[in-house]
């Protein structure tokens, strides 16, 4: 008769190698991730859709907002697990319950939209704190030096940002770690918040649309279409390229889209030169479903921003193979363009446009440029921004 020795729950047989269960042979609970933003917006959806298909995260995400007022955002996927209320619509007692409900919510850690003025934000990262569940916030680079706009208004600006400057190391305070839209971003709130825990994320969106846009190849005679993507507001920058064509009103051989509107088109319109309004199409506002011909019609993208804590058009004109010029103040650009490159940083002032008056000498500079904007972006995909992200919180919450 075979002798069974029996230690602790485990039986072992003679002449048969047992183990005992390790805890690399047990089954890894999903790290459970809630996130609180504002509104649903294709600049994360894509994100967070990828986020929901790792398979060691259990996402639940809380809107605000069905969607945000100005925007046909608000695209949920049926298979995420999403609440959406009317914020505006609850009163004060309405929006504390509902805060305390989502509170309730099981996490290992929470992602918090990136506005860190929302009092919601600071109340749960209050709540979490005695809970011991970190939270994340969402952090774009912040701008409190004084903007080159004119108008009565500025000189409120200027008090905002300074203001802003003031109370922002002690309302970050609350959360445990900083995910940063790029580097840009990483530089700025490592000096703000030395103690807390700060990484680099994106803004992600699907862009595989964009890199399937064939591009044909230029030769040294052939037409170079500029474009411009945003809104006509003065921090975008317009008016040093509307009131600058002279620059390269000697060639003949380009044409400007300007996609976007805004309070300052009338004016940008009436400053165009006589002799140059044929070449200068102002669009209008330019819905998503028909942005792919946009970005199909361009051969480079100018976008002289004063400032964008990131600036989602660089990486779209990237993706579909047409180099950029970029102010230096923009997120995306310092995230991916290098000047000679993929494209051309700058300072945006009236020699802005000096930047393009190489490609309109020899267009066919174009083919290799194009070549290198869709390289230079080949890895910025939702699927492995989320993979990235999830790392960092396993480390955030001692599970990596």
């Amino acid at each position: 008769k075979s002798v069974m020795l029996f230690v602790g729950a485990y039986c072992i047989r003679p002449g048969r190698a047992q183990h005992a269960p390790t805890v690399s042979d047990l089954p890894i609970r999903p790290l459970r991730v809630n996130v609180l933003a504002e509104f649903p917006s294709p600049h994360m959806m894509d994100f967070w859709e990828a986020f929901h298909n790792c398979e060691d995260v259990e996402l639940r995400l809380f809107f605000e907002k069905p969607t945000v007022s100005t925007k046909s955002w608000g695209r949920i996927a049926e298979f995420l697990n999403a609440e959406t209320i009317d914020w505006s619509k609850l009163s004060i007692a309405d929006k504390v319950r509902w805060m305390k409900q989502v509170s309730a919510t099981t996490a290992d850690a929470w992602i918090l939209d990136d506005n860190y003025l929302f009092w919601e934000h600071h109340l749960l990262a209050s709540w979490m704190r005695r809970k011991r569940v970190p939270t994340v916030f969402l952090a774009e680079r912040t701008y409190w030096g004084r903007r080159r706009s004119t108008g009565v208004r500025d000189w409120k600006n200027m008090v905002y940002r300074a203001s802003k400057k003031v109370i922002l190391p002690f309302l970050i305070r609350d959360f445990d770690a900083l995910a940063c839209h790029g580097d840009w971003a990483v530089e700025q709130y490592k000096d703000i918040a030395p103690d807390r825990y700060v990484f680099s994320t994106e803004y992600y969106v699907d862009l595989d649309d964009l890199r399937q846009i064939r591009r044909i190849k230029k030769l040294s005679n052939d037409h170079v279409n500029l474009g411009f993507c945003g809104g006509l507001i003065p921090r975008k920058g317009l008016q040093y390229m509307v009131n600058n064509l002279r620059i390269i009103s000697q060639f003949s051989n380009w044409q400007l889209k300007i996609a976007g509107d805004g309070p300052l088109r009338r004016e940008l319109e009436s400053a165009m030169p006589s002799k140059l309004k044929h070449r200068v199409e102002f669009m209008g506002n330019v819905s998503s479903h028909h942005m792919k011909d946009f970005w199909r019609d361009i051969d480079a993208l100018l976008f002289p921003s004063l400032f964008d804590g990131w600036g989602m058009a660089v990486v779209e004109a990237l993706a579909a193979g047409a180099p950029v010029v970029s102010g230096s103040n923009v997120g995306a650009a310092r995230q991916y363009i290098r000047n000679g490159y993929n494209g051309e940083i700058r300072d945006v002032d009236n020699s802005f446009l000096q930047a393009i008056v190489p490609i309109l000498e020899a267009p066919e500079k174009l083919n290799e440029l194009s070549v290198n904007a869709r390289m230079s972006v080949k890895d910025y995909r939702p699927e492995i921004g989320a993979r990235d992200f999830i790392e960092h919180l396993k480390i955030l919450t001692n599970q990596g």
